[in-house]
């Protein structure tokens, strides 16, 4: 259902089936031969009202999900998945402050499931290899400031920017140790030359803050 210009709820039944086989080691033996069909509603709700969806200057965008999982519908899994992600950008001429907070996790999981949350790469806990950090519920803050250097045509891209990120990042009952992290700090700065949508150049210096 649309919000007219806000954005969009939806709400619905979904189904899939995984199955996992090894090929070349295998680093979750638990996972080795598995045959599971997840069934279930979905529900969400999306409100975006940013300016620009890679990098907004104005707006904010709002974006929940609830999935739950029915063994009455032929389900092998009974769990409760959420995720809710929050953003508000704000300029003062060519800088941006740009706010996220997001939560995502599963409920009442059970040990040998395949789905897991997960923290690491670029803007998601940077220094982290994508997806380093596995567990059933995680959370992030990031504090995103970048400059606007020189504006390009157009026809040519948005501009030359300049910028950096602080980031916090915490992971709830870790896949294999099941035991929370701390809260977890992390930076990264940048050059960026965007033209025609895309980054022709980047330089980056990510960082695991200590």
């Amino acid at each position: 259902m649309a919000l007219g210009q806000y954005g969009e709820v939806r709400l619905g039944a979904y189904r899939s089936r995984v199955r996992t086989d090894e090929t070349l080691g295998n680093a979750y033996s638990y996972l080795d031969g598995t045959r599971t069909t997840d069934t279930g509603l979905r529900g969400s709700v999306v409100v975006d009202q940013f300016d620009n969806p890679r990098w907004p200057r104005h707006g904010y965008f709002v974006n929940g999900q609830v999935t739950a999982s029915l063994p009455s519908w032929g389900s092998s899994q009974d769990s409760r998945f959420y995720s809710l992600t929050g953003e508000s950008a704000q300029s003062l001429g060519e800088m941006t402050v740009r706010l996220t907070g997001k939560v995502k996790g599963n409920l009442n999981r059970n040990p040998d499931d395949y789905r897991v949350q997960s923290l690491g790469g670029f803007l998601n806990l940077t220094g982290y290899q994508t997806d380093e950090l596995l567990g059933a519920r995680v959370a992030l803050a990031r504090l995103m400031m970048y400059w606007r250097a020189a504006s390009l045509p157009s026809a040519l891209g948005s501009g030359v920017y300049a910028g950096a990120s602080l980031e916090m990042g915490k992971v709830w009952q870790q896949t294999f140790q099941n035991k929370d992290t701390r809260w977890i700090p992390a930076r990264f700065s940048s050059v960026r030359i965007r033209c025609w949508g895309r980054s022709l150049l980047a330089l980056a210096m990510p960082s695991k803050a200590c």
